[in-house]
């Protein structure tokens, strides 16, 4: 199952369709917007996200209308299906099937507790600091380093045969 949080932008009426057999099923939509703005640029990304309602479940959502637009987590699965024509050419089709609508908090009043959060462990890490003094170790005197040994690389033979 897989999960996406937006917001709700509405949810369709019932339709009654009818089938190449001659048999009626009702269909259902929830909408969901999912754009997003670049923080760089100030560019907005539209993502408009259309999520069927099972036929057996279209009039349980008639609670969520209150919903619209409300932040929510949409959990959805796909459906992929394949279509061959008279041809004999492939076409694929895909389908996201709303499982359930979660509410959310707004991203707002979310943000806003994540920085009190973050403000309030800050203020305890001070006062830790405060409490606890680092204790400093006495600095090491550093070692002269010593002197490089000169070598005659003219003079002296290696073991091995190569140029360099």
């Amino acid at each position: 199952m897989l999960e996406i949080i937006g917001k709700l932008k509405r949810i369709t009426e019932i339709e009654n369709l009818l089938t190449k057999s001659g048999n009626t099923f009702a269909k259902r939509n929830v909408i969901l917007d999912c754009s997003r703005v670049d923080e760089w640029t100030g560019d907005v990304y539209t993502n408009i996200l259309c999520f069927e309602i099972p036929p057996a479940k279209v009039n349980d959502y008639d609670k969520y209308k209150s919903l619209e637009g409300s932040v929510v987590k949409v959990r959805f699965a796909l459906n992929g299906r394949e279509n061959v024509n008279g041809m004999g050419e492939s076409k694929y089709f895909i389908t996201a099937r709303c499982i359930e609508l979660v509410p959310q908090q707004p991203v707002q009043q979310y943000t806003e507790q994540h920085v009190q959060q973050v403000q309030q462990v800050q203020q305890v890490q001070q006062v830790q600091q405060v409490q606890q003094p680092m204790q400093q170790q006495p600095a090491q005197p550093a070692q002269p380093m010593q002197p490089m040994q000169q070598q005659d690389f003219m003079t002296k033979q290696k073991a091995d045969d190569l140029p360099f």
